[in-house]
């Protein structure tokens, strides 16, 4: 396969799923606003960060709120961290490589983008928004159903595994990090307070993530930090945690023959072994926002390895 058909297909999977999870976050930020003021902005202000987009942002606004925000993170032409330019680099990344996708898939793809616009016209605001999030969220299932189902398992399936993997770990770490900073950023409230603000913080985290059910069935309704960085980071039956997406991702490099990805292989087996065969008291020894962090990092380097490997035009 061309390094340029693998790159369009990886670039496909990722703007797609990065637009889902921007979708779950900005979700996350509108019911963030029913709490106290101070925690309200404290999860807007998390979004910008989260996405990278808080220098772009203030360039252009000088007063942050929620319908704000979601005008700039979901129809914003401008902004290169928008729901519109994800959804319209995922198309344009689709149209390229059109020959090596079904006609399903491509019709997913297309149908989402055209429909998007219906949207960006009129404008997402608080009031119309969770209408908003659920229709997203419906045309990337029906894109992933697509996907799995008509998709001859060969090299182009295997780079959209790999883009869609490290893109949902990536998310995955930095909504946990972001949220674990939010409630640690509260030290001197009230006790009453304070567990409230905490629980309502992760029931949001896991709503957005797709694991609140998951969780309940494991350990209950009682909302513990300890069981939802292990929910998220260290079991593998969690489809968004670190370990499910790096369990993945190991198998389908593993799966793309010639030597020149021997680096990405070996970096991604060697973090997948550290989450593997790591546990609880390793994070919070080291503290839960510094080993996040280095997930993060760590996620990001393996990602510039797999473009170097097997993206970059000889």
């Amino acid at each position: 396969m061309l390094s340029r058909t693998a790159s369009h297909l990886y670039w496909l999977a990722r703007y797609m799923e990065r637009a889902d999870n921007l979708a779950r976050l900005l979700d996350v930020s509108a019911r963030l606003t029913l709490l106290p003021r101070s925690a309200a902005h404290e999860g807007l202000t998390a979004i910008l960060g989260v996405s990278g987009a808080s220098s772009a942002y203030w360039s252009t606004r000088s007063t942050l709120n929620a319908d704000a925000l979601l005008n700039f993170m979901i129809g914003d032409v401008t902004n290169s961290s928008s729901i519109y330019h994800c959804l319209q680099s995922a198309r344009q990344n689709a149209h390229a490589v059109r020959g090596h996708i079904t006609s399903e898939t491509w019709e997913a793809i297309n149908t989402t983008w055209l429909e998007l616009q219906n949207w960006t016209d009129s404008g997402v605001t608080m009031r119309n928004a969770p209408e908003f999030f659920d229709w997203i969220k419906q045309r990337t299932h029906i894109y992933r159903g697509a996907l799995y189902g008509t998709v001859l398992r060969d090299d182009g399936f295997r780079f959209m595994r790999i883009g869609t993997c490290l893109e949902l770990a990536d998310n995955t770490l930095r909504l946990l990090d972001t949220k674990y900073q939010m409630i640690d950023l509260a030290p001197d409230a009230p006790k009453d307070d304070a567990t409230i603000r905490a629980d309502y913080l992760w029931q949001t985290l896991l709503q957005a993530l797709g694991a609140r059910e998951a969780y309940t069935q494991i350990y209950s309704y009682i909302l513990e930090a300890s069981n939802v960085i292990d929910l998220l980071v260290l079991r593998d039956d969690v489809p968004r945690s670190l370990l499910a997406c790096l369990d993945e991702l190991v198998q389908a490099l593993a799966e793309l023959e010639g030597p020149n990805g021997k680096p990405a292989k070996r970096l991604a087996g060697e973090f997948y072994s550290r989450v593997r065969y790591g546990d609880l008291d390793e994070i919070f020894t080291q503290g839960p926002h510094t080993w996040l962090t280095e997930a993060i990092d760590d996620v990001a380097t393996l990602a510039s390895r797999v473009q170097t490997a097997y993206l970059e035009v000889a």
